[in-house]
């Protein structure tokens, strides 16, 4: 079970991710559309409207999850006995306590969403998700193909390279593409390797980059995906208020230890308020980053 007045942590263990990425669903998922059930749906399409040169950006509002404030996003496994591969289904109740008095274990607070899946929970924290969609929203940029959304999408949900579920990768891609158009700027200025996601302490503002998307089309985005790190416990590169982060638990196998390998110490450590990229994200970066500079003059 997961409970409230348990802590925050980083990162799930390894194991644990891999035993959540076999689970398998057996409900309907959410779908990312509109509420007559369209795909072509822009999620944005209420806070941003249509956006020139975004054929996209046309469609209209996709159905964003609702729910009383108290409401939570939980998984039910007919067996809670078994571990990797086990069945489950996705139900939201209208608080904790509800979801624990029905033996429902929670994944995170709020309305669920099109990420709100065993899968799209393991991809969000087993993969540099900050540095694959910066590489898919670079590839997108660079593109001139007449179907470099659908690409951008395949980027999203292909196994190889992030690997969420098609609603999920959809969605990323409408935000990866969104961001690309209208904080192009915000996130350029000033670029050298080191993506700027806080100011410095004590205040530990957003960046001008990550608050342009925030301010904007973020928070619908928290609202359509459901899961997101701090919604569930984990810690993520942007630093939030301490009341924002629930304090989460999390055991894909309760009662069954998970060998979890002790992790190496890093060999790097990153400026504080900015996320270091590997060498191939900066040399894409900055190649895009003299695009960008050169179609402003």
């Amino acid at each position: 079970m997961s409970s409230l007045a348990e802590g925050i942590i980083p990162e799930l263990p390894q194991p644990f991710v891999d035993a959540y990425k076999s689970f398998a669903l057996k409900s309907s998922p959410m779908d990312l559309t509109t509420p007559t059930g369209d795909p072509n749906c822009f999620p944005f399409q209420e806070v941003v409207g249509p956006i020139d040169n975004f054929p996209e950006s046309q469609w209209p509002q996709c159905q964003i999850p609702t729910g009383p404030p108290t409401a939570v996003c939980a998984f039910q496994y007919p067996d809670p006995t078994a571990c990797i591969g086990k069945s489950y289904t996705i139900k939201q109740y209208d608080s904790f306590q509800q979801a624990e008095a029905d033996n429902a274990t929670v994944i995170h607070v709020g309305a669920c969403g099109v990420c709100s899946n065993a899968n799209d929970m393991a991809v969000r924290t087993g993969v540099d998700l900050q540095e694959e969609s910066i590489l898919c929203g670079v590839q997108y940029s660079l593109s001139g193909a007449s179907n470099r959304f659908d690409e951008l999408v395949s980027c999203f949900t292909n196994p190889e390279t992030v690997g969420f579920t098609d609603p999920c990768g959809r969605l990323w891609a409408h935000y990866s593409a969104t961001n690309s158009y209208l904080c192009n700027a915000a996130c350029a200025s000033g670029f050298e390797g080191n993506v700027e996601v806080n100011k410095p302490p004590p205040m530990c503002a957003l960046s001008d980059c990550i608050a342009c998307g925030f301010s904007q089309f973020g928070l619908v985005m928290d609202d359509i995906q459901g899961f997101t790190r701090f919604r569930s416990g984990l810690l993520e590169d942007i630093i939030h208020p301490c009341n924002k982060t629930v304090p989460l638990v999390h055991d894909p196998c309760p009662g069954i230890q998970l060998i979890v390998p002790t992790a190496a110490p890093s060999p790097t450590s990153s400026p504080s308020g900015a996320s270091h990229l590997s060498t191939k994200a900066t040399t894409v970066m900055l190649i895009v980053v003299g695009v960008l500079v050169a179609r402003m003059l």
